[in-house]
């Protein structure tokens, strides 16, 4: 997240031809944009495995819009793309013990602005995701890194049904391997057909480099972290 991994220009002109070329023409119907968002607080961010907070609660605010661009009965079955943001305000962060990268002591616990664009496109149960994400700091803690990348997901549901695990690999730009293992869980409660209440626990492994990484030391203590949020959501 330090690291500027590539620079990305996205061509909507190029995703038009693709689309003429690959996507059979559905039926015509009206497409409908889905909004969705919400807000969430934990007691930690852990940024793949790298924390990002020391303590207290970091908040995060986030809301996304799916636009359906094509749908088919071809091979490709549809294609979607997502255009959205997701922020994290800290509450730590305060002028005596926080410095940004111009030297000056801040307060700003706006600690990091996302912007992302999600090219999605629908093989029946495999989905192909392109995303460029930029991540910026408000608080200018850190500088702006810029991310391209790839993830594959498979449906499982049709086979497992509730049980389904919907599988993803999903790789960005030259990360290295920092070595943990993470096993989340999440419970959602409706409010009505657009609200819902949600919460969650994560339990996260780290090997040796990641805890260095951490700043955990070599004492072997810290081999793992855990993470509760809960939140609020909506979709319409």
């Amino acid at each position: 997240m330090r690291r500027a991994i590539c620079n990305v220009t996205m061509s909507v002109a190029l995703c038009a031809g693709f689309l003429g070329v690959f996507a059979a023409p559905a039926a015509a119907q009206d497409p409908k944009v889905a909004v969705t968002g919400g807000v969430d607080f934990s007691n930690r961010y852990s940024f793949r495995g790298i924390r990002q907070n020391g303590g207290e609660v970091s908040i995060w605010p986030f809301v996304d819009a799916g636009i359906p661009l094509s749908s088919g009965d071809g091979a490709l079955k549809s294609v979607t793309l997502n255009l959205g943001t997701w922020n994290a305000f800290h509450t730590e962060i305060d002028k005596a013990s926080f410095v940004n990268r111009d030297g000056e002591p801040t307060g700003n616990k706006w600690y990091e602005s996302d912007l992302y664009a999600t090219l999605g496109l629908g093989f029946g149960t495999t989905t192909l995701g392109f995303t460029y994400t930029s991540y910026m700091s408000p608080a200018n803690l850190w500088h702006n890194v810029q991310e391209l990348a790839v993830k594959v997901s498979f449906d499982d549901s049709g086979a497992l049904g509730k049980g389904a695990v919907k599988p993803y690999y999903e790789f960005g730009g030259e990360d290295g391997k920092f070595g943990y293992f993470s096993v989340a869980g999440i419970a959602t409660v409706p409010i009505n057909s657009n609200w819902n209440v949600h919460g969650g626990v994560e339990l996260q492994l780290y090997g040796d480099k990641l805890r260095s990484v951490n700043g955990y030391g070599d004492s072997g203590d810290r081999r793992y972290t855990g993470i509760a949020s809960i939140g609020i959501g909506f979709s319409y």
